[in-house]
């Protein structure tokens, strides 16, 4: 089977899409993403996931994300999104009151890091987060294609009607999840790029606007970048989300239409 990797025709620079969060079971790398890890000088990630992590960056996402004492999720939502929080909210074992306090962006990622927990999957198994880690220890290069600020502000600069699609998306995308995480998985497994597009897409259907801020308009912003990576001395190894590369709107299809002869091997 080929993989979520494509190469330069010239073998200069190689796009590996990744799969954020993967359970201990189905973590694997593809002989491939290894291969073209091995030729680079240069690894390109979406963000330092490291940074994250730092008590500073957690700060900043409460100080964007968290209501002051006077406001509460349920004044900002419809009666119905705010029921939906609540029933997945006790289903994951999370305080309502915990919940309430929250904005409608933040709300929807922590329910999402909360499902996505309780099925076993885990950023720790994630394909960037697995070359990340292999990037530091080998002394390479690393490259970032949006600071963890610029990842805050995509959501917390979200409108409030946008702010509870995003919600709204999310709670549909995880009720999804446990029947068809083992689908994307497969998908990206076999290299079916079809699939996994459609996949990872189908939750985003009745969202065009969140689906162009969260992937279209970053990849369009992504492109002259990657051209200048893939243009400079040195081999290039990108892994960003598989979401980013796949579709009609994909980093692939984007760079092929910019002249870039890209093999998925």
């Amino acid at each position: 089977h080929p993989s979520a990797t494509w190469v330069t025709s010239r073998g200069s620079a190689s796009l590996a899409g990744s799969l954020h969060l993967l359970t201990r079971e189905s973590f694997h790398v593809p002989k491939a993403m290894e291969q073209a890890y091995r030729q680079a000088r240069v690894t390109v990630f979406e963000t330092d996931f490291d940074r994250m992590k730092d008590p500073a960056a957690h700060a900043r996402m409460r100080a964007l994300g968290i209501y002051s004492e006077d406001h509460t999720l349920e004044e900002h939502v419809s009666p119905e999104t705010f029921s939906s929080v609540q029933k997945r909210a006790a289903e994951d074992g999370i305080p309502l009151a915990q919940i309430n306090q929250l904005k409608p962006w933040l709300c929807a990622l922590s329910l999402a890091a909360a499902e996505f927990q309780r099925l076993g999957f885990h950023p720790h198994y994630g394909i960037d987060r697995y070359f990340l880690d292999k990037a530091k220890r080998d002394g390479r290069q690393r490259i970032f294609l949006e600071t963890v600020d610029e990842q805050l502000e995509l959501f917390s600069s979200m409108p409030l009607p946008q702010q509870e699609s995003f919600l709204k998306q999310t709670l549909y995308d995880l009720d999804l999840m446990g029947t068809i995480a083992p689908d994307i998985v497969r998908a990206w497994t076999t290299g079916d790029t079809r699939a996994l597009h459609e996949l990872l897409s189908k939750s985003f259907a009745n969202y065009p606007d969140l689906y162009r801020r969260l992937f279209t308009e970053r990849n369009r912003r992504w492109v002259p970048r990657l051209k200048r990576l893939l243009g400079s001395p040195g081999n290039a190894f990108v892994v960003i989300g598989a979401g980013h590369l796949v579709g009609p709107e994909g980093l692939v299809t984007l760079l092929t239409t910019k002249g870039y002869a890209l093999e998925q091997r």
